[in-house]
């Protein structure tokens, strides 16, 4: 059986209330929600004040045919009504608990302006990001914070038109409904994590793919049940109906809670085996700690969330409940929260994606491949007290006769190592050739400006051996160039990098990393 060896060679390393009038109304003893101010008919003979019992009537009309004979039938329907006898100021503003009346306070129109031009910020940074790292998957937490911005958008209308119901329940639907998008991208995000840093690309035996199916799917119950208690809990719907409602809604937020609990528990199971791993390898994480506490920060808000709500809908709508007659409550418990879990991805976006040593894990598995990481083995030496420069010598030394052993054994490799220098594929052929493998040059160019590779490895955590940036040469370096010859050097191994003449791939790293694995795999192939 003929065997392979790849040679992985990368010309970078880069992975990487304010408030508004405030009226002081006279409160009755329980709050209750706006209800319809008509009345069709009532059966009383004076004119009646506040809430009252009306009666509507509907005829059904009959059925007469050469078959049968239906006679119409009227049938009468007692409906809680009320009459309203304040006058709405400017704004449609009517005192909490009488007829009329949509808010238990008197909404802020600058906050939610605020709040929306905030969450707006933080839609159009998160449509940049997307594109600019071409994170198509990153749709969904742009849907969470569009339905945010949306919801505050028609918040700060309704605070200017408080006798419209159709605005306050779109509202209402938007506010209730957006954190679902927060929970499904924290979903994404660690299955695909499980897919690129977890060498078996599973958990408890669960592929990654279906681990964030799952998850989504428990999400979207949770979303259906939340949709279908948020849009009966108008403020026109009658109390027995705004009640069931409400019980339906805490029913899904408990739903989406419990969700929670689980995930995060599978999130440290994930976390505490990376750990295993990196321990095992001597290897420090680049990448998938950062976005581990981004979920937990993410996850942790909106669970704050849920827990006001569900404190909010259990304590009544009497004047007790604090969390129903005070705004404040809101912006602290609800706007900040949302607005943090989803502020957290814009800064995670951009951290250090696919290069070498993802793309030389992902390939590992399907070839049965032994993975001998330069860098390693360098850190190693310069952790001993070996000097930089005799740590690289030693390091490549080490290196190949590593590879000769692992060849003479009848093994794979895959060597991890950057190559800026000719004798470095020069040795690596020479060593191919003798055991009769066959070598493979496959290079890492992600499709971006070398700012963007700046600012990866800068976020990537480096062992002592790695750059710390584009213009950046190691800690232990004892190189003394400025940034712009750091720079030129830097560019040249990406612009001019030494290539073999045949078995070569080049492979854009930008892209999902799935994606360049099989593209390694179909040319080896051929």
């Amino acid at each position: 059986m003929h065997l392979s060896w790849i040679m992985l060679a990368a010309a970078t390393t880069a992975l990487a209330l304010p408030s508004g009038p405030s009226p002081t109304p006279t409160l009755p003893n329980s709050l209750v929600k706006r209800q319809d101010t008509t009345a069709t008919s009532s059966t009383t003979s004076s004119i009646p004040t506040g809430d009252f019992i009306a009666t509507k009537y509907i005829t059904i009309p009959g059925v007469t045919n050469s078959y049968v004979t239906v006679p119409a039938k009227t049938i009468d329907i007692a409906i809680p009504t009320c009459v309203q006898t304040i006058e709405p100021d400017a704004n449609g503003y009517i005192p909490p608990g009488e007829c009329g009346a949509i808010w238990n306070y008197y909404p802020s129109f600058a906050a939610a302006a605020v709040f929306a031009a905030l969450f707006g910020i933080l839609t159009v940074v998160h449509i940049w990001q997307a594109a600019k790292h071409k994170k198509r998957w990153c749709w969904v937490i742009i849907m969470a914070s569009i339905w945010e911005t949306l919801a505050f958008i028609f918040r700060a209308a309704s605070s200017k038109n408080q006798q419209s119901n159709g605005i306050y329940l779109v509202f209402q639907i938007f506010i209730l409904l957006a954190p679902i998008w927060v929970n499904a991208f924290a979903y994404m995000t660690l299955g695909r994590m499980i897919y690129f840093f977890h060498p078996s690309r599973s958990l408890l035996r669960i592929p990654a793919a279906t681990f964030a199916a799952i998850f989504v799917a428990l999400d979207i119950v949770s979303f259906a049940v939340q949709l279908t208690g948020g849009s009966m809990a108008g403020p026109t719907a009658p109390p027995a109906e705004q009640m069931k409602a409400i019980h339906i809604y805490m029913g899904g937020i408990g739903l989406q809670e419990f969700f929670i609990l689980i995930f995060v528990a599978l999130a440290l199971k994930f976390q505490i085996e990376m750990q295993r791993l990196d321990k095992l390898s001597g290897k420090q994480s680049r990448s998938w700690k950062p976005l581990i506490w981004a979920l937990y920060f993410s996850l942790g808000m909106i669970s704050v969330r849920i827990v006001y709500r569900l404190i909010e809908f259990s304590s009544g709508h009497g004047i007790d409940n604090v969390l129903i007659t005070h705004e404040a409550y809101f912006y602290v418990l609800e706007a900040l929260p949302m607005l943090l879990a989803i502020a957290v991805f814009n800064v995670m976006s951009g951290a250090p994606g696919a290069g070498k040593s993802t793309t030389a894990n992902l390939l590992a598995q399907p070839l049965g491949a032994v993975i001998l990481d330069l860098d390693v083995i360098k850190s190693s030496l310069l952790d001993n007290g070996v000097l930089f420069e005799q740590a690289a010598k030693l390091a490549y030394s080490t290196l190949w006769a590593l590879a000769g052993s692992m060849l003479k054994q009848g093994r794979d490799l895959i060597v991890d190592c950057t190559c800026n220098y000719e004798e470095v594929l020069t040795s690596g052929r020479t060593l191919a050739k003798k055991a009769d493998f066959e070598y493979w040059y496959i290079e890492c160019r992600p499709q971006v400006g070398i700012d963007v590779l700046d600012e990866r490895l800068q976020k990537r955590v480096a062992l002592r051996s790695q750059r710390t940036g584009a213009y950046c040469p190691p800690l232990d370096s004892d190189a003394c160039q400025g940034r712009d010859e750091q720079e030129a050097l830097f560019r040249r191994w990406i612009e001019n990098p030494y290539r073999p003449d045949g078995n070569v791939v080049v492979v854009d790293t930008s892209k999902h990393p799935g994606k360049c694995r099989e593209q390694v795999l179909e040319a080896m192939e051929k």
